[in-house]
């Protein structure tokens, strides 16, 4: 019995030193063929966060606002499983929005406004809202307003996810129906460690509102 015990205690330990060498075999390129499909999908990038690895590439980062911290996967599945779900979410119109801080009230001395709008995450304990700020001016006689994008934000709780604004555009103003479309466009980026490979993840997109002016 004491030999059968002990066999099983081998087995059981060895069991345990396989699924720890399989996790640390994970490779950067094993995280890259698997996400192949995304990446052309998306245009997106795939980089290392490890300063020591040969995927790192301090270009992508030189530019981009950095996640105040990671996300944890287990497995490159789990990871991949995050992305889609992620950008499903994205795509969803949200109607819960908000005109900052009431209508027709400017932020600032400059005549900044803010949309805010929810935008949710696969994390249910994330509570993320995306923001663009425009400037209103009038011209012809105060009659027809001329809307300008100025900045792009994230804000709320959205751990290993950042943005980076990188320009916004707005339609002229609609004069029957005093509406405009603005769009900001900037680059997303999530902050990973995949079985222990820290790895960063970029893509470009545009946000889209409309608002009242």
């Amino acid at each position: 019995m004491k030999k059968l015990i002990l066999t099983l205690l081998v087995l059981t330990i060895a069991m345990q030193n396989v699924t720890v060498l399989a996790a640390n075999d994970i490779t950067f390129s094993d995280i890259e063929n698997r996400l192949q499909d995304f990446l052309s999908e998306h245009n997106a990038v795939l980089f290392s966060l490890n300063e020591g690895d040969d995927n790192f590439s301090s270009f992508h980062l030189r530019d981009l606002v950095m996640p105040t911290e990671m996300l944890y996967f287990d497995t490159i599945e789990e990871f991949e499983m995050f992305l889609v779900e992620f950008i499903s979410m994205l795509n969803v119109e949200q109607d819960f929005s908000f005109e900052y801080p009431y209508q027709g009230q400017a932020v600032d001395p400059f005549g900044n406004f803010v949309e805010t709008w929810w935008a949710p995450v696969p994390f249910a304990s994330m509570f993320m809202w995306r923001n663009i700020s425009y400037n209103v001016r009038t011209t012809n006689n105060n009659i027809v307003p001329t809307v300008t994008v100025t900045n792009s934000w994230l804000h709320g709780f959205h751990v290993g996810i950042s943005w980076t604004h990188r320009f916004g555009n707005a339609s002229a103003v609609s004069p029957m129906r005093r509406t405009a479309e603005i769009s900001a466009t900037g680059t997303w980026l999530i902050g990973a460690d995949v079985l222990g490979n820290p790895i960063g993840i970029s893509w470009n997109d545009t946000w889209t509102r409309t608002i009242s002016v």
